[in-house]
């Protein structure tokens, strides 16, 4: 794992602060996550491949693992119709973050995404601290 690699830290790493849920808040105080573990307080508890993780900014869903990424997913971690994660042993963390080929929009580290499959250009990303629940919703 490289000192940048949030998801498989080296004690000496840049990034320290994601070993709580597997995530942290970035400058803006919006949460992410970095590592497969996503909302799970240690990392013997993986999701199944039918666990329902979240959404990803492009819409579509996320999901626990698949037994043998490479046949079933694209580079995104898409198979057409959801994501799936990656386990950190299906990741190769040797490898630099970003691809060597500018015109690739995925990343080497695809733990979550690797890149978004759907559009995100009309997503919006907001501090949920300052944003109105709608009437009808509840807050929690």
């Amino acid at each position: 794992a490289g000192s940048t690699n949030a998801a498989e830290p080296l004690a000496s790493g840049k990034i320290q602060d994601a070993d709580e849920w597997w995530g942290h808040p970035n400058a803006g105080d919006i949460w992410h996550y970095h590592s497969p573990y996503i909302g799970h307080n240690n990392n013997t508890d993986m999701p199944d491949r039918d666990t329902f993780l979240g959404w990803a900014l492009d819409g579509f869903k996320i999901y626990g693992p698949v037994a043998d990424p490479d046949s079933e997913l694209d580079d995104c971690n898409f198979n057409g119709t959801v994501y799936h994660v990656r386990t950190l042993d299906q990741v190769n963390q040797s490898l630099p973050f970003c691809k060597d080929d500018f015109d690739e929009p995925s990343v080497n580290w695809n733990y979550i995404l690797g890149c978004y499959s759907g559009e995100t250009t009309n997503t919006e990303v907001k501090d949920g601290s300052v944003v109105t629940v709608p009437d009808g919703c509840t807050e929690v």
